[in-house]
């Protein structure tokens, strides 16, 4: 190759940000907590929802250092969304759907307020816990398991059953496509396992899942926090 001949970087390998950073270590680079305070002004939503999630629920930064880098840097596009979501990953949300399920199922629909990446049973970690009513929620990531990943479910499936708690599995079209479904069986499970409480509706609640609210609870007609945004 000539000297002149460049070679075009992989598409998404590299950004570049132009502004003034103190760099750490050698070669100098920007701290874990301010890269993912420089990426959330290019990330699709749901990629920063998965970054800031794994990155605290691995211990690779905490909450504190990420919020400490957004108050130093006061202008980029992702400003008005990262602390939500740093907030919410704090509390044990450790993927983009778990984000998804908390915002969209458990949140609009005025579900109580579960543990999250608690043990049950003082063995296996669950993504959302009911501890009063023995309730679990799994979110799984893909529609189907294979192999190692679905014999290790089945089995801690069958123990917290053995402990008296059922177990609900969603994938990521069951929270994100149809979240007020979602929400339903969720509330009705609930129901049938000693919640007194009251669901509500959201914006986008479709005419028969607000039948069977209806049907079942005093529902409440959609809340300040539904979400507001267009959806699929």
């Amino acid at each position: 190759m000539g000297r002149t001949h460049r070679v075009a970087p992989a598409a998404g390998t590299w950004r570049f940000i132009r502004a003034a950073r103190r760099g750490e270590g050698t070669p100098p680079r920007t701290s874990r907590a301010q890269t993912i305070v420089d990426l959330s002004g290019v990330l699709t939503t749901d990629r920063m929802a998965a970054l800031v999630a794994q990155a605290i629920a691995r211990h690779h930064v905490s909450a504190q250092a990420i919020m400490a880098a957004w108050d130093a840097t006061p202008r980029h596009p992702g400003r008005s969304l990262l602390p939500e979501l740093v907030a919410d990953a704090d509390r044990g949300v450790s993927s983009a759907l778990e984000w998804h399920y908390l915002r969209e199922v458990e949140r609009a629909h005025g579900l109580p307020a579960a543990e999250r990446q608690a043990k049950p049973a003082e063995l296996y970690a669950v993504d959302v816990l009911h501890r009063r009513e023995r309730l679990i929620i799994e979110l799984d990531s893909m529609s189907y398991h294979r192999g190692l990943a679905a014999t290790v479910d089945l089995e801690r499936d069958r123990f917290h059953a053995a402990e008296g708690y059922l177990t609900v599995r969603f994938t990521w079209p069951d929270v994100v496509n149809r979240p007020c479904r979602t929400a339903a069986t969720v509330a009705l499970h609930l129901r049938e396992r000693g919640w007194t409480g009251h669901p509500r509706t959201c914006p986008r609640c479709p005419p028969d899942v607000v039948l069977t609210l209806r049907g079942v609870f005093s529902v409440k007609q959609g809340g300040k926090d539904a979400p507001q945004r267009p959806w699929a």
